[in-house]
């Protein structure tokens, strides 16, 4: 795996790669901010257009060149790089010039031969960090375990979510991976059963809002929409902070100019990682990715290569994937 760490540091952009020494120290300005923020616009813009993926390109191309740099920064990392690439966006700043840099659609790199993530030589990924680097957890010297929970309230739509659970089971069942399903769709007895069970990862599946404030639409006693705000998955988790929370839902990394994404809001308080979706998604897309990502974890890989791999599987799966 090769890293590239690019640290935010207040306007001055550090990239370090150890694996072939390169350094680069670039001052940043009021139209570098700016690019990001239009980077992000034009992606949620083009979410919902016909010919989003030649927008898409084109966005990629443009943040690729700009990454790159005077210093051909990329150039040089590609020459040696052994997959998976991984480039580590992180600052220890939580203002709104910090969020822009994050929240950038870095998933979308793309050259002349296309999107960077589709790449199976280069299977790319980008890491977003927020606060102090440091060494990733080690994997649990016993089975994975997981606590997963969907919540389908009444006259807010169907989830196949029962395929995202079958899927993460049948993906997961030669690992012997511990799975439990706390079926009630509520926060109440969802932090009952972290509680009990201590596991490695949370996995929330259900439908997910940006506004009027972040949230994830849970249910109440009754069946009915019950929204969760970051304040109620943190009193909801007891206490425990997992390895993973993995909110398997529409809009959770999404933000816009006013309101952070749910999952920036949870980073800074109720886990090391959080995976979120940062538009909308499919059912069966969210359950594909699951199976892929549950697969190698259970095998235990590092949570940033096994996203790595799950997101190219996803994007273009092959024969036994």
């Amino acid at each position: 795996m090769t890293i590239v760490a690019l640290t935010l540091e207040e306007r001055f952009l550090q990239i370090r790669c150890d694996s072939n020494g390169l350094r680069v120290h670039r001052q940043l300005s009021d139209s570098d901010f700016e690019r990001f923020k239009q980077w992000s616009s034009s992606y949620v813009a083009a979410l919902s257009r016909e010919l989003s993926r030649h927008t898409m390109l084109q966005i990629g191309g443009q943040m690729r060149e700009w990454l790159d740099g005077g210093e051909r920064c990329l150039e040089r990392v590609l020459n040696t790089a052994e997959p998976p690439l991984v480039l580590e966006f992180s600052t220890v700043r939580a203002d709104p010039e910090a969020r822009e840099f994050l929240d950038a659609p870095w998933e979308l790199l793309a050259d002349a031969s296309g999107c960077w993530a589709e790449r199976g030589s280069l299977v790319y990924c980008p890491v977003r960090r927020l606060g102090q680097r440091r060494d990733p957890l080690a994997p649990s010297p016993y089975k994975l375990s997981a606590v997963f929970m969907a919540a389908a309230p009444k006259g807010v739509g169907q989830l196949r979510f029962e395929d995202e659970e079958a899927a993460i089971l049948k993906a997961t069942h030669d690992s012997g991976m511990d799975l439990v399903v706390e079926e009630s769709g509520t926060l109440r007895l969802l932090r009952s059963r972290v509680a009990e069970e201590n596991p490695d990862v949370v996995h929330i599946s259900c439908h997910g809002r940006l506004k009027p404030q972040p949230a994830l639409l849970l249910e109440d006693e009754f069946g009915d929409s019950s929204p969760a705000s970051m304040q109620d998955l943190v009193l909801g988790l007891a206490g425990h902070r997992p390895r993973l929370l993995f909110l398997s839902a529409c809009q959770t990394a999404m933000s816009d100019d006013v309101v952070s994404s749910l999952v920036w809001l949870l980073v800074q308080s109720a886990a090391p990682a959080v995976v979120g979706w940062a538009g909308s998604v499919r059912d069966h897309e969210a359950t594909e990715f699951a199976r892929f990502l549950y697969r190698r974890l259970a095998e235990g890989e590092p949570l940033a290569q096994a996203v790595a791999y799950a997101r190219l599987d996803l994007l273009s799966p092959g024969p036994g994937s």
